[in-house]
Formats: C-alpha cells, sequence, structure tokens
C-alpha cells in the first residue's frame, strides 16, 4: 500500500477530495513476501463519497493505473485496452448514446518519461526552489496522501475502519 498505493490514492484526492476513514484487506501473493503485496482498500468521505483503491504487485497483469470515476451527474472511464493517460469516455447518463470519448493533447516535452509528468515535476520544483513559482505539490498535500495510505495498512492489521488523521 505504500509502494504504489500514494500513486492512486494521490489522484484520487485530487480528483475527488478529501477521505475520512478507511477500511481495507491485503494478502500476500508473492513467495518470500513479508508484507502483503496486494491490496484493497475503502475509503469513506463524510459527505458520502465511496473510492476504492486496489495495489498489486503479485497479480499477472502488466503494470496499470486505471482511472474511473462514477457520479449521479457523470461518470468517467480511463482507457485501458489499450491504456492511455490521454483519452477515456465521459457518461452523461447511462445512455451509450449520451456518452463522449474526451481525448487530450499531450504536453511537449523534451524528455518523455511516465508520459512526461516527471520533466514537469521536477522543473516545477526547480522554479519552486529558485522562488518563480509555488510548488504544484506541498509537503502537506503528500502527508495528507501518506496518512491515507498508512490508515490503510493500519486497517489491515485491526481489520477495522481506521480514521485518517487531518493534515490542516
Amino acid at each position: 500500500m505504500l509502494g504504489g498505493g500514494p500513486h492512486a490514492v494521490d489522484i484520487l484526492r485530487w480528483i475527488t477530495g478529501e477521505y475520512d476513514e478507511v477500511f481495507a484487506y491485503g494478502l500476500v501473493t508473492l513467495k518470500n513476501q513479508e508484507k502483503e503485496d496486494f491490496a484493497v482498500a475503502l475509503y469513506k468521505s463524510h459527505e458520502g463519497r465511496v473510492a476504492r483503491v486496489v495495489v498489486s504487485y503479485g497479480i499477472r497483469r502488466p503494470y496499470l493505473l486505471s482511472i474511473r470515476i462514477y457520479g449521479t451527474k457523470a461518470s468517467f472511464e480511463q482507457d485501458i485496452n489499450p491504456w492511455s493517460y490521454l483519452s477515456g469516455t465521459l457518461f452523461m447518463s447511462p445512455r451509450r448514446e449520451d456518452s463522449r470519448r474526451i481525448v487530450l493533447r499531450e504536453e511537449e516535452t523534451p524528455i518523455k518519461i511516465h508520459g512526461s509528468a516527471d520533466y514537469l515535476q521536477a522543473l516545477n520544483f526547480v522554479n519552486s526552489i529558485r522562488g518563480k513559482e509555488k510548488p504544484l505539490v506541498d509537503v502537506y498535500e503528500a502527508a495528507k496522501t501518506t496518512v491515507a495510505c498508512i490508515a490503510a495498512l493500519e486497517s489491515m492489521q485491526k481489520t477495522s475502519v481506521v480514521k485518517i488523521p487531518r493534515i490542516e
């Protein structure tokens, strides 16, 4: 949950907001693994939003960070076959004919790693140190994501709901 989990939880928080509690299960699926390498965490907000994060190193599948958001006004599914960080489908009703394909323009960068996000994050970090811009992710945002993942680990150990500490 602390390996790949922060990536998924960070995106979850960025898109849908903060969560107050989590219930999680974990399994050891790889030989010689000391800690859970498969985790399913259900996050809940005080407004009633529910979100699921699945993290696994032991399943038989290539790497995938898939985003699915389901709501009462609209839903979105990122393309996964083939996987793309630039495209997906927006659903405005339960009828497929009301859906709309979305394709984003890729940000132009001199380095192409992880869809160029690494370069853009590093550039923001350097510019923040130079005082030219604010960091996109500060220590408080990083801490909020980290405590949400640690709370999921605690839930796996206790097999009960765990409150996520508030960081202001």
